[in-house]
């Protein structure tokens, strides 16, 4: 394989992995936000117990919400890379 031909392999290779992360992400995302359902404690016998749940659900969707963006970052990172690779080949006519 010449040179130019394994960078924009290489290219597509980052372009499709960006993709399949950004639409892995969003597919997640959806389904979270289907799925999801509030559950503070039935039987709280005052207002450090819901106060204590509603913490709980706070830090669940917050650990969730962190993983998702941070694979969101790399998916599109790793994106932008590949079509930035994809056009400096363009523009060098190769």
């Amino acid at each position: 394989m010449a040179p130019g031909r394994s960078a924009v392999a290489v290219g597509y290779l980052m372009v499709f992995t960006g993709l399949a992360l950004v639409l892995t992400v969003f597919k997640y995302s959806i389904d979270a936000y289907r799925e999801y359902t509030v559950s503070l404690p039935a039987g709280a016998q005052g207002l450090e117990a819901v106060l204590s749940g509603g913490a709980e659900v706070l830090l669940d969707l917050l650990v969730r919400v962190a993983f998702l963006g941070l694979a969101l970052a790399a998916g599109s990172v790793v994106l932008a890379r590949g079509v930035d690779l994809l056009k400096s080949r363009e523009e060098d006519g190769a």
